[in-house]
């Protein structure tokens, strides 16, 4: 009688080879949620760490275009994907290659430089200073310019990037409208 107790007692304290298979299937269920919840919150954190980049990106470079604008003497020429200033006796043209999809810059002076990368689209307007109707709002309507009778510019475009394969973050449309400063006689 002592030997079957003793014998029911080592029975009993380990694990049936169901018990441990059961065990190793809700490990493994455990382990693959939290990989899977682990990529989706890297995945959402580099989809917004590129989102910010290309935004912070954007913003630089209208800033740095704007800046040219507004100290440049007059507009030499202008087109939808392209301005020519005249800055003293040097022409700064702002061109936007849809092939490379980039905003250049390019000047006698300092060579080319690339001011945006991943641009689906930019457009240049040309206006002329005073409002069509008196209005107090925001968005005022001013008339359509020329290039020798231009005193705002309003640059218009859209970024976007591809992140692990496929288009991740198609940025909004951006606006700025720019007062040319030194322009005299307008």
């Amino acid at each position: 009688m002592v030997l079957t107790n003793t014998y029911i007692r080592h029975r009993r304290t380990g694990f049936t080879i169901v018990e441990y298979l059961v065990a190793l299937a809700i490990g493994l269920l455990c382990i693959a949620t939290g990989a899977a919840i682990s990529n989706n919150f890297m995945r959402s954190v580099a989809f917004l760490s590129n989102a910010m980049d290309l935004d912070a990106k954007s913003r630089l470079a209208v800033d740095r275009m704007s800046r040219e604008i507004r100290q440049c003497d007059a507009v030499d020429s202008a087109g939808t994907n392209q301005l020519v200033l005249r800055m003293g006796t040097n022409l700064v043209t702002f061109e936007y290659v849809p092939a490379t999809r980039q905003l250049v810059r390019a000047d006698p002076a300092r060579g080319t430089e690339v001011y945006l990368k991943g641009c689906d689209y930019i457009r240049f307007d040309l206006f002329r200073r005073n409002p069509m109707t008196p209005s107090y709002r925001p968005t005022d309507t001013y008339p359509i310019g020329t290039a020798a009778s231009c005193k705002i510019i309003q640059i218009n475009w859209v970024c976007s990037r591809r992140l692990l394969g496929f288009p991740a973050n198609k940025g909004r449309m951006e606006s700025a409208r720019v007062v040319i400063r030194n322009q005299q006689g307008l």
